[in-house]
Formats: structure tokens, C-alpha cells, sequence
């Protein structure tokens, strides 16, 4: 599966328009929160009665059993302004800045904003605990406007009853280890370990992949692989263990049409025949998928518009303002995407441009950690 750079030259934020790559009109100067901005956002939170609301706080696209995959009836349970977040690993900078830009979007054509996050909130970045809890509070704010898809290294983190501390099955863990820093530490934040403690419970009950009415399927990392699909009779196998796993932890080969699954570790590849081929047997099975929205794999210009099929798109987004530490950093930081839902057609991708002084000032020199 290839990729393609699109053509970034359209307007001031949008990566690409309709699906033929034609331009939309042209959209209004985003004015991006500084970093002062974002700080002062976070210390006002009041983290005890965030918690306290979050669960029982109604999240977008949220049904009743529907902890793996969760499929959307009707379209008039679809937003107007519908929106994607991609990966944030702890930048919580590109977080806020996302949402900010996608309530000026919305505001302008005057409908509520909603967002979905395709997961990977902690990790790899310095912000998890922030990122966090911005997230759990923009929950508790705007009930039924803000949804998650848990990512790998969200559904990783766990609590150990024996040995009394936080785990991951993931590496890098920077957030799990830091939440075990302060328990060892008397004077460490307890509100830190609080908002750690439910992190781990919230995360279970966040859907493992949404399919939209218009066969838009959107996750972490992927769909079930061809080897599952023998397994999959009804809809309702796809909430199995070996299904929700593919949904997160799948990644996109940049090369290959048709990949053997390597069961060997949880994240093989998919090529864009293995998603057309998924397609056309969830269609078989009346329950039509023509398109995916992902994160998982990152990408420099935070975005890939895979070569697939034109029947079956793939896109990718990541929502990270800075360099990761096995990325190869440019001297300018990298502009974090976002995507616009476009009932049957790809999602629109935007880029949230952030002021690389702000990237600075979060992150140290240039953006890098």
C-alpha cells in the first residue's frame, strides 16, 4: 500500500477538498492558542469534579454493549460537523489547538462542533497526564460532542493488583512509569494518580472501532485480517478478542498490496487488497465498509492519502505538533492534522497550523523532546 503526499497548496488549512482533490472555498485564518494559553486551560480544571463526572458523562456515538465495535444505526444520529483527531501522544498543545480549531470551524457555519479521537492520547510525549486530562474535561464540558477510540497504548495501561503499581504491555510507557514515581514519592500528586486510576477504568469502556451508516469504519490501527475472516459470520463477531485486536493494534504497509498476517506480534501489516477484501466480505454479510479513517503509523507530514482502490480509501492522520524521538526532526515542527467528516466520501484532512514558538516553549528547543 503506497502513499502519496496530496497537494498542500489549496488553501491556508486544508490538506485536500473533495475526493476527486479539488479544492473547497477557502476557509478562515485559524488563530492558534499559545502555549500560556494551553497552561492556564489545564491549571484551571478542576480535576476532582471532572472525575467525578466523567462516567457519567454521555460520549458521542455511545450505545448500550458496545465496548468493541460500534456501528452507528442511522444517519440522524450523525452530526453535522463531525470531526477526527489523530494520534496525540502526550501533546497536549496539539490537543487543545485541535479542538480550538474545530470549534472555529463549526462555529463558522454555524453548527456544534463534535470530535472523535482515534486513541494513543499518552505515551512518547512529556503531556500525557494533561493531554488527559484536557480531554476528560472537554468530556464533562460538552456531553455528547466528545468521543474516544482507544489506541494501543491506551487499552495497555492497567492497574496490577499484586504488585500494587500501574503496568503496560507497551513500549515506550513513560505515563505508566511516571504514575508509579508518584506512588513511590509521599509528596507526589495524588490527583495525578487519580486521573491515572480512571484513565485505566475509561479506557475499557471506549469502543474499540466505530462504523458510520455510509460504511465509513474508523479505529486506531486497522480491521480484522484476512485470516479472521472465515471467523466472521455476523456483525456480532466482530467484538471477539482476535477482531478488537486488529482494530487497534493493525498497521498500513507503505509497499505491499496482500500481507501475510505475522501473528508473531499483535501489530502486522495490512495491505489495500486485505481491506478491500475485508470490504467486500462485511458487505456479503450486510454490513456494508467502504472506507477508513486510522492513526497508528506516523507520518512527517502528519498525514497519508494511501494508493488503495478508489472503492475502498484509506487515510491516516496524526495530531502531533513536534518530533517524535525515532522520527527525523526538521528544523520546522511538523503541522498536526485533523479530519472532517464528508458523508460518503473521505474524510476532508485540515492542518492545525500551531505557532512553532509555542512548539518550543512545550517541548524544548525547535520542538524536540
Amino acid at each position: 500500500m503506497s502513499a502519496r503526499q496530496a497537494d498542500m497548496s489549496l488553501d491556508a488549512n486544508t490538506v485536500d477538498g473533495a475526493a476527486d482533490g479539488t479544492a473547497k472555498s477557502p476557509v478562515l485564518a485559524f488563530n492558534p492558542l499559545t502555549w500560556e494559553d494551553v497552561q492556564k486551560k489545564v491549571s484551571g480544571i478542576d480535576v476532582d469534579g471532572v472525575l467525578n463526572a466523567l462516567f457519567g458523562t454521555r460520549l458521542i456515538f455511545q450505545f448500550e454493549g458496545a465496548r468493541g465495535f460500534a456501528r452507528v444505526p442511522s444517519m440522524d444520529l450523525v452530526p453535522e460537523s463531525l470531526w477526527f483527531v489523530g494520534d496525540i501522544h502526550g501533546d497536549v498543545l496539539a490537543l487543545l489547538n485541535s479542538w480550538e480549531y474545530i470549534k472555529q470551524r463549526s462555529q463558522e457555519c454555524d453548527k456544534k462542533p463534535h470530535v472523535i479521537f482515534l486513541g494513543d492520547i499518552v505515551d512518547r510525549g512529556p503531556h500525557s497526564h494533561d493531554s488527559l486530562l484536557a480531554l476528560f474535561a472537554m468530556m464533562v464540558e460538552n456531553p455528547g460532542q466528545v468521543g474516544l477510540i482507544v489506541g494501543n497504548h491506551d487499552i495497555a495501561l492497567g492497574w496490577d493488583t499484586s504488585e500494587h503499581r500501574f503496568k503496560s504491555s507497551v513500549e515506550p510507557a513513560e505515563y505508566a512509569d511516571s504514575l508509579n514515581l508518584l506512588l513511590q514519592d509521599e509528596s507526589g500528586s495524588r490527583s495525578g494518580i487519580e486521573v491515572g486510576r480512571e484513565t485505566v477504568a475509561f479506557m475499557e469502556r471506549c469502543p474499540r472501532a466505530v462504523l458510520l451508516p455510509d460504511g465509513l469504519l474508523v479505529s486506531h490501527g486497522g480491521f480484522p485480517h484476512s485470516d479472521l475472516l472465515a471467523s466472521l459470520q455476523t456483525p456480532e463477531d466482530l467484538n471477539s478478542e482476535a477482531c478488537l485486536q486488529d482494530f487497534v493494534w493493525l498497521r498500513a504497509s507503505t509497499r505491499a498490496r496482500r500481507k501475510i498476517p505475522n501473528r508473531s506480534n499483535r501489530g502486522c501489516d495490512f495491505g489495500s487488497e486485505d481491506f478491500a477484501a475485508f470490504c467486500e466480505h462485511m458487505c456479503a454479510l450486510g454490513v456494508p465498509v467502504r472506507r477508513l479513517l486510522r492513526g497508528h503509523d506516523h507520518y512527517p507530514e502528519r498525514f497519508c492519502l494511501h494508493e488503495t482502490s478508489e472503492r475502498y480509501p484509506v487515510r491516516t492522520i496524526n495530531t502531533m505538533c513536534r518530533w517524535l524521538d525515532d522520527e527525523y526532526s526538521q528544523a520546522a515542527p511538523p503541522i498536526p492534522c485533523v479530519a472532517k467528516y464528508s458523508p460518503d466520501q473521505p474524510p476532508e484532512i485540515h492542518r492545525v497550523e500551531v505557532r512553532p514558538e509555542d512548539v518550543s516553549k512545550s517541548f524544548g528547543l525547535a520542538g524536540n523532546e
